[in-house]
């Protein structure tokens, strides 16, 4: 287990005004309460973070990205737009649910696809709990 930087109370704290930002209603959050725990989880063990002033949740990655390992953080906007969403989704099947996930974080996080599929499993799980909350 990894050492707790943030108490549970900081870290719920940080998760619900990201959640409050993005107006997710009770009903939502109540449906999704296991995902929310694993982002209040990310956020008491370092993993997580959200930005005040650019209302983005920041991830640092445990395993670094890009053809240097250069890529040490993904920033996840808190809004995007249906537009977005649809060019990440173009040609993908519908019934593709990992790729959809996986082209959700992209969008988010404005990286290439490419990139997001060279994520760890472990840094995967943070992004795929983010984009649950914009399906």
């Amino acid at each position: 287990m990894q050492k707790e930087v943030v108490s549970i109370d900081v870290a719920q704290s940080e998760i619900n005004k990201w959640l409050d930002y993005k107006k997710v209603n009770e009903g939502k959050r109540e449906s999704n309460s296991n995902t929310i725990e694993s982002l209040v989880s990310a956020v008491q063990v370092g993993k997580l973070r959200f930005d005040d002033t650019k209302k983005t949740l920041v991830q640092t990655l445990d395993f670094p990205l890009g053809k240097n390992q250069d890529i040490k953080d993904l920033e996840y906007q808190s809004r995007i737009g249906v537009g977005k969403i649809h060019r990440h989704l173009k040609g993908l099947k519908s019934d593709d649910a990992d790729g959809r996930l996986l082209a959700y974080v992209s969008a988010l996080t404005n990286q290439p696809k490419g990139i997001i599929g060279e994520m760890d499993t472990e840094d995967y799980t943070v992004g795929q709990s983010i984009a649950i909350f914009f399906l």
